[in-house]
């Protein structure tokens, strides 16, 4: 999904990937997430965004692909790191 979201000529015209994952937030582009309580309309991501959201999620780590992060690092300081 991402090379299809950010290349240029693969798929003309706009692109927004339509997904619940939280994952997808590393795509810089333009998303949209169905879920309950989740986005009103869809939103750009530009890519600083996409960059950011993927070293906080390295270091804090994602129970649901299996990856435990930096030990000792929660959200907070993952926060604080990827300002």
């Amino acid at each position: 999904m991402g090379i299809l979201s950010t290349h240029p000529t693969k798929i003309q015209g706009k692109k927004i990937i339509v997904s619940e994952d939280k994952d997808m937030r590393t795509i810089p582009g333009w998303l949209y997430n169905p879920g309950p309580n989740k986005d009103i309309e869809p939103k750009y991501i530009n890519e600083f965004e996409a960059d950011r959201y993927h070293l906080y999620q390295t270091i804090t780590g994602d129970s649901t692909d299996g990856y435990k992060g930096c030990p000792g690092a929660g959200p907070i300081r993952a926060a604080l790191l990827t300002v």
